[in-house]
C-alpha cells in the first residue's frame, strides 16, 4: 500500500479512500521506473514485480549470515533485476557495489534522454 501511495500525487495522499483511484503514468509523484525496491522476503514479491514490470528495478537481499534460498526465491520468475545479495550496505559489499552500478546507470540514461529532447527541434506551432 505505501509503495503505492508514494507513486501517487499529493492530493490523493491526503484521501486514503482514493489511493486506488487510477492515476496516468505522466502524474505519477515517483514514476515506477524510477524506483529501487530491495526485498528480502515473500511479502516483497508483488511490490517487486509490479516495479521490475514497470521497468524499474528489484533487488532480492538475505539477512547476512542467512542462506540465500529466501533470495533465490524471490529471483525466481524474473522478478528482480539482480541478486540476491546478503544485506550489507558496506561500500566495500558486493550488493552496495550493485546499487551503485543501477544508480550510475539511471543517471547516465536519464542524462541520454534529456540530452535527446534538447536536440530535438521544438515545433513552432
Amino acid at each position: 500500500m505505501q509503495l503505492i501511495k508514494e507513486s501517487k500525487p499529493e492530493d490523493i495522499l491526503k484521501n486514503p479512500y482514493l489511493v486506488n483511484d487510477a492515476v496516468k503514468a505522466d502524474e505519477r509523484r515517483i514514476p515506477f521506473e524510477q524506483m529501487i525496491y530491495i526485498g528480502d522476503g515473500p511479502s516483497d514479491i508483488p511490490c517487486m514485480s509490479m516495479i521490475k514490470q514497470n521497468l524499474g528495478e528489484g533487488i532480492g537481499v538475505c539477512e547476512r549470515g542467512q542462506t540465500f534460498q529466501k533470495g533465490y526465491e524471490l529471483a525466481r520468475g524474473g522478478r528482480l533485476s539482480v541478486g540476491p545479495y546478503s544485506a550489507d550496505y558496506r561500500k566495500t559489499s558486493d550488493m552496495r557495489k550493485a546499487l551503485e552500478a543501477i544508480l550510475v546507470a539511471r543517471v547516465r540514461r536519464s542524462t541520454l534522454n534529456y540530452a535527446n529532447t534538447l536536440s530535438k527541434p521544438q515545433s513552432t506551432s
